[in-house]
């Protein structure tokens, strides 16, 4: 799957849904009712890094407390290019918190299909799917998919895993 910036006619802003992977830390077996979704400072991933800083995230809170909805986490980005009504299907709510680390993710409610999943060890990671400006600094968040292949590098996942899978032993063994 490919998962290109978006870029918009004329004024340089760009969309972005970030993957990646990392693995083998040990966190709780329960599904998080909170999560840091965007830190403070630089953050790398395979298309580039972003930035946020305290005015953006200031930013990011003003342009979700405008809209006065609450945000949603999606399955693998599937609602920003449905192709069939269950492909925009959420997989759980929230709110945004601004706090000293950066944004978070609160008042998670999960739905029953959802947390089964977590709960299973199905899905491990998040991807947020970011407007960036011109100087690639964050100035929207517009949703969360759960996903196993986030683009954020050294993202830790969201419940416990029991092992380690490296893309290039995979890709090693793949093609071997």
């Amino acid at each position: 799957i490919n998962w290109p910036i978006i870029r918009s006619r004329g004024n340089n802003i760009k969309l972005m849904a970030t993957k990646n992977i990392v693995t083998n830390v040990k966190l709780p077996d329960e599904v998080p009712s909170d999560l840091l979704v965007l830190k403070y400072g630089v953050t790398n991933t395979s298309q580039g890094p972003y930035y946020l800083d305290e005015k953006g995230a200031k930013e990011v809170l003003a342009v979700y407390k405008k809209r006065a909805i609450k945000l949603f986490f999606d399955y693998e980005h599937l609602s920003l290019d449905p192709k069939t009504a269950s492909d925009g299907i959420a997989a759980g709510w929230f709110d945004l918190s601004l706090k000293e680390d950066g944004i978070w993710a609160v008042n998670l409610k999960w739905t029953p299909k959802a947390k089964a999943h977590l709960e299973s060890k199905e899905y491990a990671y998040f991807s947020p799917v970011i407007q960036l400006n011109k100087n690639s600094h964050v100035v929207r968040l517009i949703n969360i998919a759960l996903t196993n292949l986030p683009a954020t590098e050294s993202l830790e996942p969201m419940v416990e895993l029991s092992e380690r899978l490296e893309l290039d032993d995979l890709l090693s063994f793949i093609l071997a």
